[in-house]
């Protein structure tokens, strides 16, 4: 472990894993992780609002203010303020601590981590094909996580988070999302996602309107008893799991209890009509999932979703939108 201190350092870590640790933003140090794994620290500094960390270009910049340079280097740790941290192609771990971090992967296997704060964390360059797996985790606070391509894990954490598995773009890979605490909003995308809300009255959307369920299968868990979630199938003029049969959405620990004078039961949201739908009691395994206790949910003679639930659903679990 190198610390620079104060002043303008040129620190050198040669060969093994290190990690350079920086006080500050404001002289124009020269860092150089060499050989190994290594972090360039900036743990100690307390403001980074207008910073912006990109190992990929192999600078720290402050606007309107100079420019540091660190080279070879794999991991970040961002300061306790608000900064913009971006990666190389290959792996990276990047963690902001504290403040409103924007932290984004450009390829490889890597970790974006949060903190505390408001984040936005995307695992990859909008419309890159990177079939690397990511895990962003986005801690305390109200963040955004965006997987790209490839099998992505997406924990919200603390606080009111937005999780997508994937891009508008590019609708692939199986992901998982776990909402963590708080009143969260999951949205698997393209792929064999599963969601899993947490704590809190989540949202949860196995796929979204502009790709369909197209042969995927999802598993929507909204987490907790106690909170209103709402499981999403379908939106206006437009049914998420309808594949002949070769898509459909598991829909596990659905909470049909409410306490006397509130409306905390969950709520599943379909397209169209009520009248379009049929209902029907299911227990076995389809595709090596495993459904006790269920009900089918029918739309024209398919199965588009196996719910978990105790008893039969009726009406009154059901919002309907046209």
């Amino acid at each position: 472990m190198l610390n620079g201190g104060s002043g303008v350092d040129t620190t050198n870590g040669g060969s093994g894993n290190d990690r350079i640790i920086d006080d500050d933003f404001v002289n124009f140090d020269i860092h150089n992780g060499g050989l190994g794994i290594d972090t360039i620290d900036y743990s100690n500094v307390t403001f980074g609002s207008g910073v912006t960390i990109n190992l990929a270009t192999e600078t720290t910049s402050v606007s309107g203010g100079n420019t540091e340079t660190i080279r070879n280097f794999e991991n970040v740790e961002g300061s306790q303020g608000g900064e913009t941290i971006i990666g190389t192609s290959g792996a990276n771990r990047l963690d902001g601590n504290g403040g409103n971090d924007t932290i984004q992967g450009q390829g490889g296997a890597d970790t974006l981590i949060g903190g505390s704060g408001n984040d936005s964390l995307d695992s990859d360059t909008l419309g890159t094909v990177d079939l690397i797996g990511d895990l962003l985790d986005g801690g305390a606070g109200n963040d955004t996580l965006q997987g790209e391509a490839g099998n992505d894990t997406l924990l919200g954490g603390s606080g009111n988070d937005s999780l997508t598995g994937d891009d508008s773009t590019l609708n692939f890979g199986n992901d998982s999302l776990n909402g963590g605490s708080g009143n969260d909003t999951l949205t698997g995308a393209g792929g064999n996602d599963t969601l899993v809300g947490g704590l809190g009255s989540d949202t949860l959307n196995g796929t979204n309107s502009i790709l369909d369920g197209a042969g995927e299968i999802d598993i929507l868990d909204p987490g907790d008893f106690g909170a209103r979630d709402l499981i999403i199938l379908g939106t206006s003029g437009s049914i998420y799991y309808n594949g002949a049969g070769l898509d459909y959405a598991v829909i596990d620990n659905f909470d049909r209890f409410s306490f006397a004078g509130e409306t905390d039961s969950d709520k599943i949201q379909i397209s169209g009509s009520l009248s379009n739908y049929t209902l029907s009691s299911f227990t076995g395994t389809i595709s090596d999932v495993s459904i006790t206790n269920g009900t089918r949910i029918n739309l024209g003679g398919e199965i588009i979703a196996y719910v978990d639930s105790s008893g039969l659903l009726t009406s009154a679990d059901f919002i309907s939108v046209l």
